[in-house]
């Protein structure tokens, strides 16, 4: 079994070209470059916000997904978020 390599540095900055908009990649005062490209030692920790962020969407998602089921222990999730919301809990 191979590891699985890194993604190369044209896929990391295109994927956050793709998530947060051209804007984000080519930023001068963001990244502090002369040409306002994104520096490496920058590249990679922003790849892993990106990432990090993607992966706390999709638990909220499914969250809700199951929430919306109907099911009792999805019904008392619901409403122990209503007591954490309202500072009860």
């Amino acid at each position: 079994m191979s590891a699985v390599a890194a993604p190369t540095i044209y896929e990391t900055v295109s994927a956050l070209d793709r998530h947060f908009g051209g804007a984000f990649v080519c930023a001068p005062t963001r990244w502090g470059t002369a040409d306002g490209t994104i520096s490496y030692r920058a590249l990679y920790p922003a790849a892993e916000m990106m990432r990090r962020q993607q992966a706390a969407e999709r638990l909220h998602l499914a969250r809700a997904q199951w929430m919306s089921t109907g099911s009792p222990d999805a019904v008392n999730a619901g409403k122990s978020d209503e007591k954490v919301a309202h500072g009860l809990a």
